[in-house]
């Protein structure tokens, strides 16, 4: 699990050199866009200068970047950027992003991580890359694999995050606040009757659900944050939760069935999370059906009467795709391929509408990438489980950071038994999350990605390790409650390692004391073997004396001597002492202080 340092930039090269490079580049970003809708279309001025604004301040800064990529991930179905199928939200902010840190990378001379796990995720790239050149219709394996690159961009910069403690709380702040957002416009669209499941105008509900189930453990870990913020966070989760019960996805209701199930067989100390994110749930559900009860209703009986054909057909789509990956098994049908394999392969009639995907993350990639990236999918996500375990044993991260991401992580896993989710955000996002809080164990505290002026000192910014500094001008409460509470968490791992010191010194204690009875046993069989009187040794009182005047001088070895002298007791003569064939025993258990006697 060894990570291998990659540099960008030559070490000699002056920062203010690259930072101008920087500020050129953001200028040039800015005025670009201007000037071409100027020259096209001078209404939309106004537009262009805030895009091009929004451009230049991702460019330089790769913080905000990212979290604007976090946040289109769940919004990625409300709104429509482009007729062309290449140029979507996430996809703009993907590349955005990683445009921004490849430039943070130049310019502050960073070095990347990268473990066997980016290689996975590269090596699943590559092989969509190869698929979709000898795929049947080329323009959907193509927008399908320029979507899974920006999620290849976002697992790269997430995974950097080692140590950035202010920038992953960020990161579930937002992400939980834009899948609130998302699930409020779904629910407008279930209560306007344009749809009978809570969906958004350009997505499948399902999809939208398995976004917001595996969001829903980050948004209760939030309830951690001080008390002003957690109704604030309590109102996310209901908005979440109701939003994930109202899309009637049975997939996203059995990842949060076995995660619940997996917490209270692992993390039974929170069973108090499983229930205030209940009894969140509850309240909002109960509070919607009180003013939409027939509203419900009516889509529960729609959704009813779908679901024994919604079970028909998905058994179809898993037999149709085990036997596409059986007929091309190396590079499968091609990205975003499926449908247009389906019909030919189960058999319906030309112009009948056909599946689009396989309803099984995992048959899909083999039916679409081929065997071999199969065995690369499970590959990592076994490789980022056991991280994640990991992380959450060596109290990486915040407190209970790393246990909420695995928790997440098994949402998803489960989830995509019953969905096809390989292509969106929170499989790699997640995944990268725990990968960077593996790392803290592994390397030392990297330079936080957060700048600054910004966020203020934080635990490493003096230097690998460095704690901050008590009484900086611009700590909070919430600073101040999060220092706390790391110290707390050292505190516990020192606890933990003085008490595994102490137990392990009880085992050495109790092998000596049992060593010393096995040998003055022996000595005992000895002289019963020996026969006849046996002759006078040393005397119990002389050791005893010795020990005593001697102790300053081995006091590593006065409690071991005094528990000798209780086993030699038993020995002993009437007179108090041992017998002759004792002495070369004596001679080797008391050692400098019977130094020179001649028995």
């Amino acid at each position: 699990m060894s990570t291998w340092p990659l540099r960008l930039g030559e070490p000699g090269r002056g920062r203010a050199v690259g930072l101008a490079a920087g500020l050129a580049l953001a200028l040039l970003l800015v005025a670009t866009p201007i000037g071409l809708v100027a020259a096209v279309d001078p209404s939309r001025v106004v537009l262009a200068v805030v895009v091009a604004l929004v451009v230049a301040v991702c460019a330089l800064r790769v913080d905000i970047a990212l979290l604007l990529l976090v946040a289109a991930t769940p919004l990625e179905a409300a709104v429509s950027i482009s007729a062309n199928p290449l140029i979507t939200v996430t996809k703009v902010t993907g590349a955005l992003c990683f445009a921004s840190f490849a430039i943070y990378a130049v310019i502050s001379h960073r070095k990347l991580r990268f473990d066997r796990t980016h290689v996975i995720v590269f090596l699943i790239l590559a092989l969509a890359l190869l698929s979709t050149l000898q795929a049947r219709e080329f323009e959907p394996a193509l927008s399908t694999t320029v979507r899974y690159a920006s999620f290849v961009a976002l697992y790269v910069v997430v995974s950097q995050l080692i140590g950035d403690y202010t920038l992953q709380r960020r990161l579930a702040w937002v992400l939980s606040i834009s899948s609130a957002i998302a699930g409020v416009i779904a629910m407008r669209a279930f209560l306007d009757e344009a749809s009978y499941q809570a969906t958004l105008p350009y997505g499948d509900p399902n999809d939208l659900a398995f976004t917001l189930a595996t969001t829903l453990p980050l948004t209760i870990w939030l309830m951690r944050e001080r008390w002003i913020l957690r109704p604030v966070v309590a109102a996310l989760i209901g908005v979440i939760a109701l939003s994930i019960l109202l899309t009637y996805s049975r997939g996203a209701l059995v990842g949060l069935a076995a995660a619940t199930l997996f917490l209270l067989a692992t993390e039974r100390r929170r069973v108090q999370i499983v229930l205030v994110g209940g009894l969140v749930t509850l309240v909002a559900t109960m509070a919607f059906l009180q003013t939409n009860a027939e509203r419900v209703e009516e889509g529960i009986q729609a959704k009813s009467k779908v679901a024994s054909y919604n079970v028909e057909t998905r058994l179809e789509a898993w037999d149709a795709a085990v036997e596409l990956a059986s007929e091309r098994p190396f590079l499968g049908v091609g990205p975003g391929n499926f449908r247009a394999h389906y019909g030919e392969v189960a058999g319906i009639p030309p112009g009948a509408e056909a599946l689009g995907v396989v309803h099984n993350a995992y048959l899909d990639v083999a039916a679409e990438l081929g065997i071999p990236a199969l065995v690369l999918f499970l590959a990592y996500l076994v490789q980022v489980f056991i991280r994640m375990t990991l992380a959450r044993r060596w109290e990486n991260g915040l407190p209970g950071f790393a246990s909420a991401v695995r928790l997440s992580f098994v949402v998803a896993i489960f989830s995509a038994m019953t969905l096809s989710e390989q292509y969106y955000a929170p499989f790699w996002l997640l995944g990268a999350l725990g990968t960077a809080l593996w790392a803290e164990g592994k390397v030392g505290g990297e330079r936080p990605l957060t700048p600054l002026l910004v966020r203020g000192p934080r635990l490493g910014d003096a230097g690998e390790g460095t704690p901050p500094q008590p009484g900086a001008a611009d700590d909070t409460d919430y600073d101040l409650d999060m220092r706390e509470r790391l110290v707390e968490q050292r505190e516990r791992r020192v606890a933990a390692q003085v008490r595994a010191l102490r137990e392990e010194q009880q085992i050495l204690d109790s092998r000596s004391e049992e060593l010393a009875a096995r040998e003055a046993e022996v000595v005992r069989k000895e002289l019963e073997a020996s026969g006849g009187p046996a002759r006078r040794g040393w005397a119990l009182r002389e050791l005893e004396r010795l020990v005593a005047e001697r102790a300053g001088e081995h006091p590593d070895r006065v409690a071991e001597w005094r528990r000798l002298l209780g086993y030699l007791r038993t020995a002993a003569d009437s007179d108090g002492f041992l017998p002759a064939a004792y002495n070369a025993f004596v001679r080797e258990a008391f050692g400098d202080l019977v130094e020179g006697d001649g028995r």
